[in-house]
C-alpha cells in the first residue's frame, strides 16, 4: 500500500512557469553572440522561460521548471522540486513523506520555441525520505508530447502527455516501472 501511495505521489509531482529575457536586435553589439530566434514580440526576442505545474501543489509538491532556448526549435530545461506530505497509512499512523528531486532535459519544437506542438524529454535523480522506512534514492525518465500557447502578453499555457520510467533503490527496497505522465504548465514567458 505504501509502494501505491509513494508511486502516486512521485508520478502527480511533475513540474513545468516561464520567464523570457528580452534582447532587442537592433540595440545588440555587433561582437555579442547572436540571441536563438524564438518568441517575438514588437522586435523582441524572449529566450527564457520559467514554468509551473499545478498539479503539484495538490500533492504536496512545489517544483518549476527554467527554460532557455538555445537554438532557433530546442529550448534546454532545468527542473528542481521539493515536496513534504503527511499522509495516514492503513493502521491510522501518520506517515510523513519529504524529498527533493532535480531533473535536466529539453524540448524540440516543431515552429518556434515556447509556441505550437513539442516533444520534451527530462531526466533527473531524487531523494525520497518516508518515516519509518530508510531513505531511498529516485531516477526518472519522462517523455511527454504537447502543445503549448504563449500569448502576446507573456503568459504561457501548455499541456502534455506521455510516458515515466521510475525507479526508487534504498537498503531494503528497490522499486521500478513505467507509466503515464502528464503535464499542465503555466507561466510566463519574457
Amino acid at each position: 500500500m505504501k509502494v501505491f501511495l509513494i508511486t502516486v505521489f512521485v508520478l502527480l509531482n511533475s513540474s513545468a512557469i516561464c520567464f523570457a529575457s528580452e534582447n532587442s536586435e537592433k540595440n545588440q553589439p555587433a561582437n555579442v553572440i547572436p540571441v536563438p530566434q524564438s518568441v517575438t514580440t514588437m522586435n523582441v526576442q524572449k529566450t527564457n522561460s520559467v514554468l509551473i505545474n499545478p498539479i503539484n501543489f495538490l500533492s504536496g509538491g512545489f517544483g518549476f521548471e527554467y527554460q532557455y532556448a538555445l537554438t532557433g526549435n530546442f529550448v534546454a530545461s532545468v527542473a528542481p522540486s521539493w515536496y513534504y506530505l503527511k499522509v495516514k497509512d492503513g493502521l491510522n499512523d501518520e506517515v510523513k513523506v519529504s524529498g527533493g528531486f532535480l531533473a535536466l532535459g529539453g524540448s524540440l519544437y516543431l515552429n518556434k520555441p515556447f509556441e505550437g506542438w513539442n516533444i520534451k524529454l527530462l531526466a533527473g535523480v531524487g531523494y525520497l525520505s518516508i518515516s519509518g522506512y530508510p531513505s531511498a534514492n529516485m531516477y526518472m525518465t519522462d517523455i511527454l508530447g504537447g502543445y503549448r500557447w504563449t500569448w502576446q502578453s507573456g503568459f504561457t499555457m501548455g499541456l502534455g502527455i506521455g510516458a515515466r520510467y521510475l525507479e526508487l533503490n534504498s537498503d531494503d527496497v528497490s522499486v521500478s516501472g513505467a507509466g503515464l505522465a502528464a503535464e499542465l504548465a503555466i507561466g510566463i514567458v519574457f
